[in-house]
């Protein structure tokens, strides 16, 4: 700066730093104000976005569980429609083994198994005393008379569908609905129905279960409440389950050397029974295996031929034919004829009659499984699924 002295010239530059750095400051000022500002204005509208947000949201929730209740409505009403078109259809097996797939049976169940099944759960087996008159009723009067006991009983309306006589002087009664059967299982409700019956010396059995205990001890003795007790202890069966224990062969039929020997366990309980089928049993301090006694044709020791019994074949008193040799003029148990066999139904000499690999026995098993699929699977239907 020419013409200035040096220390006015410092003045100067001194006046300009000073001016500068307010300048500076107030540029910086500015910039915060600037920044604030933004930074509220960003703020506000994030707040808006979110509450926006949160509000559509909302609504989309709404409307999805409105129209989720309307189709569950919807799947509501098709479901009772089906219901009652089922209903209408009578007494459908199919329909009942359904039913029965929902209130116990999986889903995969057999249907005629799982159809047998509740049939099963609404049957009562009476036993009748020899003098009881019922003996000689047909089964028609026998509805009659079971359903007036019934109405005097109780005041709700249980109605019985069946009464159905066996060979054994019993009496297996169906109840329509499944309540009436549980109403019925009750003892009071049991006593009460059978003296409005006028049967006091009548009484109700439980369904038996029966498994084939393999290769048993025999110092068994099936008569000994010792050795069954023994039985429950060692294997936790609850008391009044195992109901019944005995020899499939007569001891006098034994071998002089046999050590071992198969049994026919009874059991009251379906659970019971599969556990012990799954798990085997000690018995006499030896584990054995079990399975499920399964129902064979019935072939008949008179003239080796099916589904009745000798006490009720029809063939001439005088005639019995040997299972074993075929011959008309002995019975098997009597037969001394080496090396002849003979099989009366197949008409074929390499088999016998008793031949557990005869074609026609096979035939019939199958007849009988296709009757009642339950006899063709290893465990009782109960409420595990495993056992279906």
């Amino acid at each position: 700066m020419p013409g200035m002295g040096r220390q006015a010239i410092n003045t100067v530059r001194a006046v300009a730093y000073l001016l500068q750095e307010i300048e500076l400051e107030e540029v910086a000022e500015k910039i915060r104000d600037i920044a604030n500002t933004q930074f509220n204005e960003m703020a506000n509208d994030l707040r808006e976005f979110t509450e926006g947000l949160k509000e559509k949201v909302v609504e989309e929730l709404e409307k999805g569980m409105t129209a989720l209740e309307k189709k569950t409505g919807e799947l509501v009403g098709a479901v009772e429609k089906a219901a009652q078109q089922a209903g209408s259809i009578g007494n459908a097996p199919y329909r009942d083994a359904l039913t029965r797939a929902v209130s116990g049976a999986p889903l995969d169940a057999n249907p005629r198994l799982a159809a047998k099944k509740s049939i099963r759960q609404r049957q009562s087996l009476i036993d009748l005393p020899k003098e009881s008159s019922l003996r000689d009723c047909a089964n028609s009067i026998l509805v009659g008379k079971f359903s007036e006991a019934m109405g005097k009983a109780t005041v709700q309306e249980h109605k019985v569908r069946s009464a159905i006589k066996l060979q054994n002087g019993g009496i297996l009664v169906e109840m329509v609905m499944d309540e009436g059967a549980v109403w019925l299982a009750s003892k009071a409700n049991a006593e009460a129905f059978l003296r409005e019956l006028g049967e006091l010396e009548a009484s109700f059995k439980t369904r038996s279960y029966n498994v084939i205990a393999y290769y048993v001890p025999l110092n068994l003795d099936t008569n000994s409440e010792k050795d069954k007790r023994e039985i429950k202890e060692a294997n936790r069966i609850q008391v009044g389950v195992l109901t019944k224990i005995r020899w499939i062969k007569p001891p006098m039929r034994r071998r002089t050397d046999q050590c071992f020997a198969h049994i026919i366990i009874t059991f009251s309980d379906a659970e019971t029974a599969n556990r012990a089928i799954v798990n085997g049993l000690s018995i006499c301090h030896k584990r054995v295996s079990i399975a499920k006694c399964r129902k064979e044709p019935i072939r008949c020791l008179k003239c080796q031929g099916w589904d009745h019994v000798a006490s009720e074949c029809m063939i001439t008193k005088e005639v019995n034919v040997c299972g074993t040799c075929g011959a008309r003029d002995h019975w098997t148990s009597k037969c001394n004829q080496q090396g002849v066999t003979w099989c009366t139904s197949c008409k074929s000499d390499d088999h016998t009659s008793w031949d557990r690999r005869c074609p026609t026995f096979l035939r019939k098993i199958d007849e009988l499984n296709a009757r009642d699929p339950a006899n063709d699977i290893p465990f009782f239907p109960a409420r595990e699924s495993w056992t279906w």
